[in-house]
């Protein structure tokens, strides 16, 4: 989750994007504060709109208008903050990621087995169905893992698409199967490591 915050005098007004695959949730809000009619302490309001569910073509479409709308937001003077919600939600909701992940990687290295050994010839378009739901094409960051995620996954899409067509053909075959094993391999390992580093948090919250 993403959050911009504004304040403008005694309020402070945000904005909270959530972004799961080809769909986009964002709720708006402002906080102010205000006398307590039963005493001289102060109140802090908070007034939320509901969320908005929006479904867009595919996640790359998602990902575009999220950050499209942040950068209105922030030309108007938003800047980001780090969102707070309760651990136990964090931690269902990684868990979940994690284990669809893990399934996408074993499907796609399947794919690739079954391709080049030619026990089942599958077209590229249906690795590609699924591969922008769990691939981390939309991971945020500027670090050298970042990038290579989002290249990478770009890289595998263009292929896949590629080899949709005539896919029957040796060459297409040969390529279409290594993009599968590449890229479940590299999604494998993606989702062990963040199992790793789910199971210590898990362990660290447990220990305090």
């Amino acid at each position: 989750m993403i959050q911009l915050l504004k304040q403008i005098d005694d309020e402070v007004y945000h904005v909270v994007y959530h972004q799961e695959g080809r769909t986009l949730f964002v709720r708006e809000g402002v906080a102010r504060k205000e006398p307590d009619l039963n005493s001289e302490d102060m109140i802090e309001i908070n007034e939320e709109t509901a969320t908005v569910r929006v479904l867009f073509k595919n996640t790359f479409a998602a990902y575009r208008q999220k950050k499209e709308w942040m950068r209105q937001k922030m030309e108007d003077g938003y800047l980001k903050s780090p969102f707070s919600q309760s651990e136990a939600m964090d931690y269902r909701a990684d868990r979940r990621n994690i284990k669809l992940r893990l399934l996408s990687a074993l499907l796609l290295m399947l794919c690739g087995l079954s391709t080049l050994t030619g026990l089942l010839p599958i077209p590229g378009y249906v690795p590609l169905v699924f591969l922008p739901f769990f691939y981390p094409i939309y991971i945020e960051g500027k670090t050298a893992r970042a990038r290579f995620y989002r290249w990478s996954g770009g890289a595998f899409m263009f292929i896949l698409a590629g080899t949709s067509k005539d896919y029957l053909k040796p060459i297409n075959l040969s390529f279409n199967g290594t993009v599968c094993l590449l890229s479940g391999f590299i999604l494998l390992l993606y989702a062990i490591q963040q199992l790793k580093e789910l199971t210590t948090k898990e362990i660290t919250q447990h220990e305090g």
